[in-house]
C-alpha cells in the first residue's frame, strides 16, 4: 500500500469511534477503560466466549481499530475493514473502508493501490488431515508446530477458477508492528507435491520453486512472536521447514523461541531489529556457500542490538538443522553444540559482510556515498588510493571499473555483460552493488576536503593522502575508514604530512601544558636567529601565526602575512627553506604565481602558502581579489568547461615576502600583519639554512601543541577581538590570531593578555595609515592639470603658489583659481564657517585622474565618506558641477592641506 492510502486510512480510523463501530458491528465490551497500550478487552466474535478473550485497539497508535481473538488460534488480527467484511454487511474490506471514508468525510486517493499480501491469496483454516499430511511429507515437523506458527491454507493464484489454482501452506510474514499490524507478506510452500508451479508469460513453462513470498520478507513464527518480548533466547533459522522442525522440539517454550525469514537471502529487516533488543540470538543457516553468506549477512543486521550473538555452523555433511535433528539430534543436542561457538563482537567485520559489500571489498572499492541531487556515486580504491565518481552506474564497464579499482576487479568481475564465469560476478552485480551502498549514504556535492585539517560539524579531521582520521575530545585520533565524515566527502590526495603514530604521541605530551609552552618557546627562539627584526616582539608573534596556520580553516578571521624588507635580509630563508618544512607535505613555495596557477594548486587542500617576490607578480591585483576571500572564508564564482558554475575561495592564512607591499587599496593593507626586516650588515654569514628533518620534527611538536588546545586558542581568540583597546576592530582581529596561539598554548591569564596585545599592536601596526578616502585626495593633489602653452604644475602647486605666474593661451597672466576650476577644483570661502575644497567628479576624472586606478571609479562616494563632507553641486567655469565639498579642518587631518592660508587670484 502506497503511503497515500496509509495516511488516508490512518486519518479515517483518527475520524471514527472505534468503541462504538465494533459494538454496532456486535462485539460486546468486557471493560469500560483500555488499558495503557490501548488495547480494551472484549468477548470474542462468532463462537461461545464466557471469558473474554479478544480485544480491540481503541488507542492513537498504528494498531487503532484492529481486533484480536486469542482463544480462536488465528494466526493474525483483523483491522476494523477486514471485521467490518468478516461479520459487517460489507463484501470485502476495500468496501468497508469506502464506506468508512465516506461516513468520516475522508477523501481516498486517486488511481490504483496495491494488493496486500494476502488478498493475493485465498486463505482458509488448515483441517487436521491437511496439517498431518504436510507434516508427514516433512520429518521431524509436528502438526502441532504448524498450527503453532500460524499456517494458513492458500489457494493461488486469487481469483482464477479452482482447476486452475494451487493448494499452499502460507505462513504469515511480520513487519515491526508485528502482531498488532496485517502481515507484510505470505511465505508459501506446496501443500501437495515439491514445487510451486510459477507463471512467467504466454506460451512459456511455469517455472518450478520450492517456497514462494508475497510481500517483502519479514519474521515467521506467530507462536515466537507472540513470546518474543518475555523470550530469553531467539532462534533465527534459515527456511521454512528448518524453524517448523525446531518449533516442533520447543513445543510450548516461551523463553526459548525460533522464528525466520523465509530463506538464505531473506534478511530480518532493520525495522524489526529492535525486538531482539537484550535476547541471545543464535543463527543457524543451511551448510552450503549461500546459507554462509545468509548468516553473515543476518549476524550483521543483529550483531550491535542483540545482547549475544553466535553463528551456529552446523557439523560437516550436513545439509540443514531439520536434517541434523532427524539425525536423532534433540534441544540438549542442539543447546550443548551451539555453546561452542563464540560470541561476535560488533567490531568483527568478517561476520557482518553482506554479499555485496564482500564483492566491493574483494575488489577494494570503498562506495563514499550518492551525490545528493544526482544519480552519480563517488567510489574511493583501497589499492590504487584514488576517488573516482561514477556518474552513471548504468553504463558502468568493466573497463572503466578497473580503470578505478585496479586488476582485482579482472580477478572477481567476468568479462560477460549477462553471465558470471565460475569464482566471479557480472557487471551487473557490481553495478548493483555499488548501487546498494550508494544509496545508504548521502553526501552533500560541495566541494571535498583535501589534505589538511578541517572542521566537520563539530568534529575536527585532519586528512592525508592515504588516510583520515578524527581528533577526538579525549586528545587521541580516531581513524576514517570511509573518504567521508557525515555527508561531507574527503579527499585523499596532495604529499604526506603527518604520522598518525607519530602525532599520537605527540598529542600525548601535549596534554601537559609545560610541554606545549615548551615547544612554542623553541619555536620562538628559532625565529629570534633572525636579529634584524625591526620590533623585538616580532619573533613571539611570528611563532603564534605558524601555529595558528596549521588550523588555518578553523578561525572565523584569517590575516595575511607579510614580511618586507631589502633586497638580504633573510625573506627567501625564512620564506623556502624554513616555513614550508615545517608543515611537510603541506608547505607550498612559489614565486611570482599566476592567480589560476595559485588557485589551482591550492585545490582543495589546506596548504600552508608562502609567496615570494610579491611585489614582482604581474598578477597581483587579480592575486589579491582572490586572497580577500580568505579573511571570512568567502568564495569567487567561477565558470567552468562544463557549463556549471563553481565556486572557490581561501580559508588560509598565505604569507608573501616582498621588498615593498604597495597596497593601494585600503581594503587589501588592513587584511595584512606587516613584519619588517633590516638589511643584514656585510660580514660573515650569520643565518644558515635549517636543516628540513629539524624542521619538520619542530613542526609537528607545535601541531599536536596547537591541536590538543585548539579550543582553548579559539575560545582566546574570540576573548581578544571583543577587548576594549583603542585600535581599530580590523586591526584587533588580525593580531587575535597569533595573540591566541600565543595564550592558548601557554594558558595566558587575560590581564598578560591584554598587556601582550597593547604591546604587539602598539609596536607592530600604525593606526594613521592612509585610507582610501586619502589615497585619492593625494592622486588629485600630486596630478598635473592642463595648462596652455607648455606649462606643467600639479594641483598642489597650484594650490600653494609654488607655480609662479602662470600665462593663458593669449599670452596674459592667468589665475590660477580659473585654472583649478576647468579641472574642477574650487576652494569655497564662507565669512562665518571654515572654508571647504569643492572636488567636481566629472571634470577630476576626466583631467587628472586619467591613468590611475581612479579614472572610472565613482570618486564621490568614496569621499563624501570623509568626517563633514556634503554631496552638492556648484558653478565651475560658467558650468554647474556635481561634486563634493570637503570642510577645511578635513584636509588638513587626512592630507596636511590648509586652504585657509592659500590665496589662488
Amino acid at each position: 500500500m502506497t503511503e497515500k492510502w496509509k495516511s488516508a486510512t490512518t486519518a479515517i480510523l483518527a475520524a471514527l469511534d472505534v468503541h462504538a463501530e465494533y459494538v454496532a458491528l456486535g462485539i460486546r465490551m468486557a471493560a469500560a477503560k483500555p488499558r495503557a497500550t490501548g488495547w480494551l478487552p472484549c468477548h470474542a466474535m462468532g463462537r461461545e466466549d464466557k471469558s473474554p478473550s479478544a480485544e480491540i485497539n481503541v488507542g492513537d497508535g498504528p494498531a487503532r481499530g484492529r481486533y484480536r481473538d486469542f482463544g480462536s488460534g488465528s494466526p493474525e488480527s483483523l483491522s476494523l475493514f477486514d471485521f467490518a467484511a468478516a461479520w459487517g454487511p460489507a463484501a470485502d474490506w476495500k468496501e468497508a473502508r469506502n464506506h468508512y471514508a465516506e461516513k468520516t468525510g475522508v477523501k481516498l486517493p486517486a488511481g490504483d493501490e496495491s494488493a496486500r499480501a494476502k488478498d493475493k491469496l485465498e486463505l482458509y483454516d488448515l483441517t487436521a488431515v491437511e496439517k498431518l499430511r504436510w507434516s508427514q511429507s516433512k520429518r521431524g515437523v509436528a502438526p502441532d508446530a504448524i498450527a503453532q506458527a500460524g499456517a494458513r491454507g492458500a489457494r493461488w493464484p486469487r481469483g482464477l477458477s479452482p482447476h486452475l489454482q494451487q493448494s499452499l501452506l502460507a505462513l504469515p510474514m511480520f513487519g515491526h508492528g508485528l502482531l498488532d499490524l496485517d502481515p507484510v507478506a505470505y511465505h508459501s510452500a506446496p501443500l501437495a507435491g515439491k514445487h510451486i508451479r510459477k507463471y512467467t508469460g504466454k506460451g512459456n513453462e511455469p517455472e518450478l520453486i520450492p517456497t514462494m513470498t508475497l510481500g517483502p520478507p519479514g519474521l515467521m513464527n506467530v507462536w515466537a512472536i507472540r513470546h518474543l518480548s518475555e523470550a530469553e533466547v531467539v532462534w533465527l533459522v534459515e527456511g521454512l521447514s528448518d524453524m517448523l522442525a525446531l518449533q516442533s522440539l520447543l513445543g510450548d517454550r516461551r523463553d526459548h523461541v525460533v522464528i525466520s525469514c523465509g530463506g538464505a537471502s531473506y534478511y530480518i529487516p532493520e525495522d524489526c531489529c529492535q525486538h531482539l533488543a537484550g535476547k541471545d540470538v543464535r543463527i543457524v543457516f543451511d551448510n552450503d556457500d549461500a546459507g554462509v553468506t545468509g548468516s553473515q549477512v543476518q549476524v550483521g543486521r543483529v550483531v550491535g542490538v542483540a545482547a549475544a550473538v553466535r553463528n551456529v555452523r552446523l557439523p560437516a555433511g550436513t545439509k540443514d538443522l531439520r536434517d541434523w535433528i532427524n539425525a536423532g539430534h534433540g534441544y540438549a543436542a542442539i543447546w550443548e553444540y551451539s555453546q561452542t561457538f563464540p560470541l561476535i563482537e560488533p567490531a568483527d567485520r568478517s561476520e557482518q559482510l553482506a554479499p555485496h559489500q564482500a564483492l566491493l571489498e574483494n575488489v577494494g572499492l570503498v562506495v563514499c556515498g550518492q551525490l545528493d541531487g544526482t544519480e552519480s556515486v563517488e567510489v574511493y580504491s583501497r589499492n590504487l588510493h584514488k576517488t573516482t565518481l561514477f556518474r552513471d552506474l548504468n553504463r558502468l564497464s568493466l573497463e572503466t571499473a578497473v580503470l578505478a579499482a585496479g586488476a582485482a576487479v579482472e580477478e572477481h568481475v567476468a568479462e560477460g555483460a549477462l553471465e558470471a564465469s565460475p569464482g566471479k560476478v557480472t557487471i551487473k552485480a557490481l553495478r548493483r552493488a555499488v548501487a546498494k551502498e550508494g544509496g545508504r549514504r548521502l553526501l552533500t556535492s560541495r566541494q571535498p576536503l583535501g589534505c589538511g585539517i578541517w572542521r566537520v560539524g563539530e568534529s575536527v579531521v585532519l586528512v592525508g593522502p592515504h588516510q583520515a582520521d578524527v581528533f577526538t575530545p579525549s586528545g587521541d585520533l580516531e581513524p576514517v575508514e570511509l573518504p567521508a565524515v557525515g555527508d561531507q566527502r574527503l579527499h585523499f590526495n596532495g604529499e604526506p604530512w603527518y604520522d598518525r603514530a607519530e602525532l599520537k604521541r605527540n598529542l600525548q605530551h601535549a596534554q601537559k601544558v609545560e610541554w606545549c609552552i615548551e615547544v612554542f618557546l623553541e619555536v620562538q627562539s628559532l625565529f629570534a636567529k633572525w636579529d634584524n627584526w625591526t620590533e623585538e616582539i616580532t619573533p613571539q608573534l611570528v611563532a603564534g601565526l605558524v601555529g595558528a596556520t596549521w588550523i588555518q580553516t578553523l578561525w572565523p578571521f584569517r590575516p595575511l602575512v607579510a614580511v618586507l624588507g631589502p633586497t638580504n635580509c633573510g625573506k627567501t630563508l625564512l620564506l623556502e627553506e624554513t616555513l614550508p618544512p615545517m608543515f611537510g607535505g603541506l608547505g607550498f613555495f612559489c614565486q611570482k604565481p599566476t592567480e589560476a596557477g595559485l588557485r589551482q594548486n591550492i585545490g582543495d587542500m589546506s596548504k600552508a602558502v608562502f609567496i615570494d617576490e610579491f611585489e614582482k607578480c604581474q598578477h597581483r591585483e587579480k592575486i589579491l581579489e582572490l586572497l580577500r576571500t580568505t579573511s571570512r572564508g568567502g568564495q569567487i564564482p567561477r565558470g567552468s568547461t562544463h557549463g556549471k558554475g563553481m565556486l572557490f575561495g581561501l580559508r588560509h592564512i598565505v604569507w608573501t615576502g616582498a621588498i615593498e607591499l604597495n597596497l593601494p587599496h585600503a581594503a587589501d593593507r588592513n587584511r595584512f600583519i606587516l613584519f619588517h626586516l633590516k638589511a643584514i650588515p656585510k660580514g660573515p654569514a650569520k643565518l644558515f639554512p635549517p636543516r628540513a628533518a629539524d624542521m619538520r620534527d619542530l613542526g609537528q611538536r607545535l601541531l599536536a601543541a596547537v591541536l590538543c588546545r585548539y579550543r582553548a586558542i579559539l575560545a582566546k581568540g574570540d576573548l581578544i577581538r571583543r577587548l576594549d583597546i583603542e585600535v581599530f576592530q580590523r586591526v584587533l582581529e588580525l593580531y587575535a590570531v597569533p595573540l591566541a596561539v600565543i595564550a592558548g598554548v601557554s594558558d595566558m591569564g587575560m590581564a598578560d593578555v591584554v598587556s601582550l596585545a597593547r604591546h604587539a599592536m602598539g609596536c607592530q601596526h600604525s593606526d594613521d595609515e592612509d585610507s582610501d578616502e586619502a589615497e585619492i585626495l593625494q592622486a588629485i593633489l600630486e596630478s598635473y592639470v592642463p595648462l596652455p602653452r607648455g606649462q606643467r604644475h600639479t594641483v598642489s602647486q597650484l594650490l600653494d603658489g609654488s607655480c609662479g605666474q602662470l600665462e593663458g593661451e593669449d599670452g596674459l597672466s592667468l589665475s590660477r583659481g580659473a585654472a583649478l576650476e576647468a579641472a574642477g577644483v574650487r576652494i569655497i570661502r564662507f565669512d562665518n564657517a571654515d572654508d571647504v575644497l569643492f572636488l567636481a567628479k566629472g571634470p577630476i576624472c576626466r583631467h587628472l585622474l586619467t591613468g590611475t586606478e581612479y579614472r572610472n571609479t565613482d570618486i564621490s562616494q568614496t569621499l563624501a565618506r570623509i568626517d563633514g563632507a556634503k554631496r552638492g553641486t556648484q558653478r565651475l567655469g560658467g558650468r554647474t558641477a556635481r561634486g563634493v565639498s570637503i570642510p577645511s579642518e578635513a584636509l588638513k587631518a587626512l592630507v596636511g592641506l590648509e586652504i585657509s592660508a592659500l590665496t589662488l587670484f
